[in-house]
């Protein structure tokens, strides 16, 4: 791992690992998280040094970004377990694992949100999405909306969370129940991002950019790319970019006015 100057230039520190590290780095204060494999190190923001006591082995694999948060004035890490039988795990910066959380939660491959409130919304490839509260690390409600792996979670401002599936349906649900319920006609694997203040864009694996009313969960407009889109849109003002399996970069500008 190394860090670079906007104009590409020569390395300004540069960290060699002795695994592979597959997720971005997170930035923590004046310290950087990396996981590679199981381990995770903390390096110094400004020279790339590791820590000499931030270092741990998770005991399961872990593929989504972990929620950072802080408890009692110390910095903590929740993992989710990639297995079959899943878990929570809590790593604080000393390096030690706080806890396992053995919890009936499926394996999460998408990475949970945190919320404002002290809250973290996480979803799993069975299908459900859960509540957990930082403070006390308990899941304070689960909800079944697929049968089927779901996306990463949108968080709305009003609280609300709206999830894709691989079986093409977007669902928009808060501690109520359901909000609404919309069919993409094709697998989401990407999570869901705002567009505008009442829109959402929604892409498939079909290459579709599906334009969804965010309070009413209708279809407003659709465009074709022609191509598997995987990965989370980047949206600034009217400007949207994303990768596709065409191995191109996509740009749209003003695409709420196609």
């Amino acid at each position: 791992v190394g860090a670079l100057s906007l104009d590409l230039g020569p390395w300004i520190w540069y960290h060699e690992v002795d695994f592979p590290v597959k997720k971005a780095p997170i930035r923590v204060d004046d310290n950087l998280l990396l996981q590679a494999g199981r381990h995770i190190l903390l390096l110094n923001l400004n020279n790339g040094k590791a820590q000499p006591v931030a270092h741990a082995t998770l005991p399961h694999p872990s593929i989504a970004k972990p929620i950072v948060f802080k408890k009692k004035n110390q910095w903590s890490l929740l993992y989710a377990s990639s297995e079959w039988e899943s878990c929570l795990m809590v790593v604080n910066f000393d390096g030690k694992i706080q806890k396992v959380l053995e919890y009936e939660i499926g394996p999460v491959h998408k990475d949970p949100i945190k919320l404002k409130d002290d809250f973290a919304v996480i979803t799993d490839s069975y299908g459900a999405l859960h509540k957990i509260e930082l403070s006390t690390l308990e899941i304070k409600s689960t909800r079944r909306l697929s049968s089927h792996p779901l996306s990463s979670p949108l968080v709305l401002t009003n609280g609300s969370s709206v999830v894709g599936s691989y079986d093409g349906s977007v669902r928009c649900v808060n501690d109520a129940g359901e909000v609404w319920d919309c069919l993409v006609g094709a697998a989401i694997y990407s999570t869901p991002v705002m567009l505008s203040a009442q829109l959402i864009l929604i892409c498939t694996t079909a290459g579709d950019l599906v334009i969804v009313d965010a309070t009413l969960g209708v279809i407003r407009s659709r465009h074709r790319v022609s191509a598997e889109i995987w990965s989370k849109a980047l949206v600034v003002d009217d400007e949207v970019v994303f990768g596709a399996r065409d191995s191109c970069l996509h740009y749209y500008k003003c695409l709420v006015q196609l």
